[in-house]
């Protein structure tokens, strides 16, 4: 894999990470439209597993679950388009390509509710299931001349290093949430420019960190360098974030 190769992907996977919502493409199985296999559209609430793949939480009482059910085929477009935006369509956007599975891994469920905490209040309802998103193939634009078809493989870390960082990531987080709460609010608000407020690590992967604001549950992503393949390049990542937010003249 070349360098523009690896960048391209982690384009993808970064955009990924950031955004929390995302339209979900399906195929009808409601005869009722005109027979079976029309695309259908939905808006979905979104997370990012350990290696990137797409984590959703959706009910069986939902059109676009039982399409899935019939055929396990979708499509997702993750977008970095705001309301605040002047051109959307100069925003970054990428088409996600593959099939979406029923997962009951618990490392999905923790993943997803530390993305959208909120859900915790139907995550265990009878209907509602966690899917995991096998990406296949990844159709990005990410500005003028930069238009690239990308391999799922490309995009989706290898699971041992996902593994490495999901496993000790926990213990990072709760150190420095515990131990270096001052270096975590110079993240957010040195180097994201989020107003001050009671903010905490909610969840470490190998591309960078998500922060939550406790109490206006704010969400924050700010993303390393390079990606970290062993806890000890995060412990070095967390460092240098921690020395630029605590020392922005240095």
């Amino acid at each position: 894999m070349d360098d523009q190769t690896d960048e391209t992907g982690r384009d993808v996977r970064l955009l990924i990470r950031r955004q929390g919502t995302a339209a979900l493409g399906t195929l009808s199985a409601n005869p009722n439209i005109g027979g079976e296999g029309w695309p259908y559209t939905s808006l979905v609430e979104i997370a990012a597993d350990h290696d990137g793949a797409p984590l959703l939480l959706i009910s069986t009482l939902a059109e676009h679950t039982n399409n899935i059910a019939s055929d396990s085929r979708v499509s997702l477009l993750v977008s970095a388009s705001t309301d605040a935006a002047p051109d959307p369509l100069a925003q970054s956007r990428v088409t996600l390509f593959g099939h979406a599975r029923p997962s009951s891994v618990a490392a999905h469920r923790t993943r997803f509710l530390a993305r959208h905490p909120e859900a915790a209040e139907y995550a265990d309802f009878a209907d509602f299931s966690f899917y995991r998103m096998e990406v296949m193939r990844a159709h990005l634009v990410a500005g003028f001349g930069r238009i690239h078809w990308v391999d799922g493989s490309q995009v989706i870390l290898p699971a041992d290093i996902a593994d490495t960082i999901s496993t000790a990531g926990q213990g990072i987080m709760e150190h420095m949430n515990t131990e270096h709460g001052d270096a975590v609010s110079g993240y957010a608000t040195r180097q994201l420019d989020r107003p001050p407020g009671d903010w905490r690590l909610t969840g470490c992967d190998p591309d960078g960190l998500d922060l939550k604001e406790s109490h206006r549950s704010e969400y924050a992503r700010l993303d390393f360098e390079h990606i970290a393949t062993t806890p000890g390049e995060m412990r070095a990542a967390l460092v240098k974030l921690a020395q630029a937010a605590l020392n922005p003249s240095n």
